[in-house]
């Protein structure tokens, strides 16, 4: 009986792990050639204090990033290499943002 019950336990956990396996993003590779520029805008945020921050203008879009993959970019550049970077796109609010692949 326990093991009947056992059994039916993880064919239902099983069951709702597969239906929520559905990713929320969508990636794409970047390629590097399609990168004009960085951009970095200086602001302050709601408490006053300045931040920084990075946006790639990529095949006539400007797309957020972080500082830590324009470092990389940059370092790549400088050496005449490729960076992977990869574009993450949310499905529910297409909202893009490129990552270090």
């Amino acid at each position: 009986m326990k093991k009947i019950i056992l059994a039916l336990a993880l064919m239902a956990g099983g069951l709702t792990a597969s239906a929520k396996s559905e990713a929320v993003n969508d990636t794409i590779s970047v390629d590097n050639s399609k990168i004009e520029r960085v951009v970095e805008s200086k602001t302050t945020n709601s408490k006053g204090k300045e931040v920084v921050k990075y946006y790639f203008v990529y095949d006539h879009q400007l797309i957020s990033t972080s500082k830590p993959v324009v470092e990389v970019y940059n370092l790549a550049k400088q050496y005449g290499a490729n960076c992977a970077l990869a574009m993450v796109i949310n499905r529910e609010t297409k909202r893009k943002r490129i990552i270090r692949n």
